[in-house]
């Protein structure tokens, strides 16, 4: 069992940045210090975006009760769709995107815009949570895209989330693909990461794969996909870090999403 949440006392969240995860039914928040240390993290499962009842429940957490430098979103969904330039009219072209309120992100170190949607009432809890604050929203994809501009090579990030697999590449310091897709078994996880290894011609015996997100060393997963990858490495950034108020089975690799997040900001 992963342990997810925790809490400190935070002196002045003025000189902090709250860090938004934004998925179709859950939602995860977290409150890092400008040095880029998590304080907080809290968990929304089966959030009920529609339901008013269940978003007040949200509102009224402490972690929304104080004002912070920087509120950054990031979507984590399947709903998003890359072009080379940006389409106003898109949710009448697309169809995961219609009824959607539709944001677009420049990728990062590429002539390419992603187009993402949220639901109008995910919308409206955005706005609530941020009460009146300026905000910044991204897609999961330009966060990865951030985090490695400028980094040569070859780069294959497996990001692993409760029933869904976000995969970021990069060649030669440019961003080349990103999937989010529905992985409920093992069997799913490693038929995707090898299938991508195979459509971009990497090498498993010698290009390195990143992993982040809820996945354990000895984990049965791990263990697999080790057994198909040669080079397996966990994210690893000493930029970032957890309080020493976290629980000790709280790993930095299980953040790694929160922690590029907060880069974003500037």
């Amino acid at each position: 069992m992963y342990i997810r949440d925790f809490d400190n006392i935070i002196a002045d969240s003025t000189d902090c940045i709250l860090s938004i995860l934004l998925h179709d039914n859950s939602m995860f928040c977290a409150v890092l210090s400008l040095d880029h240390t998590m304080q907080v993290h809290k968990s929304f499962l089966n959030v009920q975006y529609s339901n008013e009842l269940k978003t007040e429940v949200i509102k009224s957490d402490k972690i929304f009760q104080s004002t912070y430098r920087h509120i950054v979103f990031s979507v984590l969904n399947h709903k998003y769709f890359f072009l080379p330039e940006r389409q106003p009219n898109i949710s009448d072209l697309v169809d995961s995107l219609k009824f959607k309120q539709v944001f677009v992100d420049k990728m990062a170190g590429i002539e390419a815009y992603n187009h993402f949607g949220i639901s109008h009432h995910q919308l409206g809890l955005v706005e609530s949570l941020s009460n009146g604050q300026s905000y910044k929203m991204h897609h999961i994809a330009n966060v990865f895209a951030l985090y490695y501009l400028h980094q040569e090579g070859k780069i294959i990030h497996v990001h692993v989330e409760q029933n869904e697999l976000h995969i970021y590449i990069q060649l030669d310091g440019k961003f080349a693909a990103y999937r989010c897709v529905e992985a409920t078994s093992i069997e799913d996880i490693l038929y995707f990461i090898l299938a991508f290894y195979k459509e971009f011609g990497l090498d498993t015996s010698s290009d390195k794969l990143v992993l982040s997100g809820w996945l354990e060393a000895d984990s049965p997963l791990f263990t697999q996909i080790y057994g198909y990858v040669a080079k397996v490495h966990w994210v690893d950034d000493s930029t970032f870090r957890l309080t020493g108020e976290s629980p000790d089975a709280a790993k930095d690799h299980f953040y790694f999403a929160h922690f590029a997040n907060s880069l974003c900001v500037s």
